[in-house]
């Protein structure tokens, strides 16, 4: 290792080229194994994903995405469903629409459906046409929602294996593979897989580009932000995960390796670490401001002048349905909307989002409550666990918890105990997304 650079010139520090190389803080490294393990284990989910996929029904969300989505690539169309993931519908339509598959008729019984963009009722009437079977129109978007689910299951082998070894690979990669819940998902046309795959795949890309800035980690990191936050509005939990992880990342204070060109360096100052974190953080919000504005064509208004003539609306009354709510989402939406800070349809679908999500409707263990349960999740994750899984997970939470204890007790006996380098820094975003996820779920 080299020395640390002097005070007065925090940034002028090359790099030793072993520290480019490996991970954000230690020359732990992803074992080779699991490079061909994950995508042996991701082929085994799709697999198993799309030979279930003919055998189920439609979903009702379904109809609601593969209309929205073939209106969305047949004319551009932005109004229909803005509020469940523009990255989702355009997955799952695109197979319809590469086969020209047309939207239902505007006129006759569906002229009032398409005014009020009820995508409910067109994507009924789609599924029913009498000239071809649902199974026609899901089976392609189905696989290509498990394309994504696949690419969780990697996800999840990479950062097992990176963590904890290429045997922890296997067994956590196995896990999500074969998880019932994971599988079901995996062969419908929504927007949850979309939004399972790429938060926790943007928070570990933006946690290893706050230590190593490459075009490489640039490229993966803006991306990834990208596609969370247009698979669903959930992926907007991307902001408060990054800003813990930058606190985190600045208060520990360990040098900052960049290399955008010609031979890499180290940041050690915490001052100029946080200017280029900020630098970092505004290309994050111009490339997903610019993937938002591409997802919607380029295009503020989301009805075209015809048809704000005729008085077609968003579905459930338009603006006129949120914009008297106190949320703060929506005043920040009304706001955007004003000053044509984004397309009008994706900020009412946040709109949206924030209205409904305050309280929904629940049945558990045979109570129904209009205002849900605070519990419902916890207890759901029990029942639809696989028990083996859950035996599992508890045993080993409980290894772990006897291994912090060994090392204390070691540590008082004047020994020392490492635990496994660099587990807890890759750890952190999956813990962050983790509590991003469940807080908000349980309110």
């Amino acid at each position: 290792m080299t020395a640390p650079p002097p005070a007065t010139d925090p940034v002028a520090a090359p790099a030793p080229r072993e520290e480019l190389g490996a991970g954000p803080e230690s020359p732990v490294r992803c074992p080779r194994s699991a490079l061909w393990l994950a995508p042996a284990l991701g082929a085994l989910y799709l697999v198993l994903a799309v030979t279930a996929r003919d055998a189920n029904g439609p979903a009702y969300d379904e109809s609601g995405h593969l209309a929205g989505g073939l209106a969305l690539w047949a004319e551009g169309a932005t109004r229909f469903q803005p509020e469940n993931g523009n990255l989702a519908m355009r997955l799952g339509a695109a197979p319809a629409a590469w086969q020209h598959m047309p939207l239902p008729e505007r006129d006759g019984p569906l002229a009032d459906a398409w005014k009020r963009s009820d995508v409910w009722a067109l994507g009924e009437a789609l599924l029913l046409d009498q000239e071809r079977t649902p199974t026609a129109i899901l089976a392609g978007g189905r696989t290509a929602i498990a394309a994504l689910g696949a690419l969780l299951v990697m996800l999840v082998t990479l950062c097992s294996a990176r963590l904890f070894g290429s045997a922890a690979g296997l067994l956590s990669g196995s896990v999500a593979a074969l998880s019932p819940s994971l599988l079901a998902h995996g062969s419908l046309v929504t927007s949850d897989l979309a939004a399972a795959c790429t938060l926790p795949l943007a928070a570990v890309a933006c946690w290893r580009v706050m230590h190593r800035v490459t075009p490489i980690t640039l490229a993966a990191s803006t991306g990834a932000a990208a596609c969370a936050v247009l698979a669903k509005f959930s992926g907007l939990l991307l902001l408060p995960i990054a800003a813990v992880a930058l606190a985190v990342r600045l208060a520990r204070g360990r040098p900052l390796l960049w290399r955008l060109r010609g031979p890499g360096r180290s940041v050690h100052g915490r001052g100029a670490q946080a200017a280029l974190l900020v630098a970092v953080a505004a290309l994050h919000v111009a490339v997903v401001v610019l993937a938002v504005w591409a997802a919607f064509g380029f295009r503020f208004a989301a009805f075209e002048a015809h048809e704000r003539a005729d008085g077609a609306t968003f579905y459930f009354g338009g603006w006129e349905h949120v914009q008297d709510h106190p949320s703060p989402v929506v005043r920040a939406a009304l706001a955007a909307r004003d000053a044509q800070l984004l397309p009008e349809a994706f900020l009412y679908g946040a709109a949206f989002v924030a209205v409904h999500a305050e309280g929904r409707a629940g049945f558990l263990d045979g109570h129904y409550s209009e205002a849900g349960f605070s519990d419902f999740f916890p207890r759901a994750f029990v029942y639809k666990t696989p028990p083996a899984v859950l035996a599992a997970a508890l045993a080993a939470l409980a290894t772990a918890a006897w291994a912090g204890v060994r090392r204390r007790r070691s540590a008082g006996h004047g020994r020392v105990v490492r635990a496994p380098p660099g587990a807890l820094d890759d750890a952190l975003p999956l813990l962050l997304v983790l509590a991003a996820v469940w807080l908000p779920a349980l309110a």
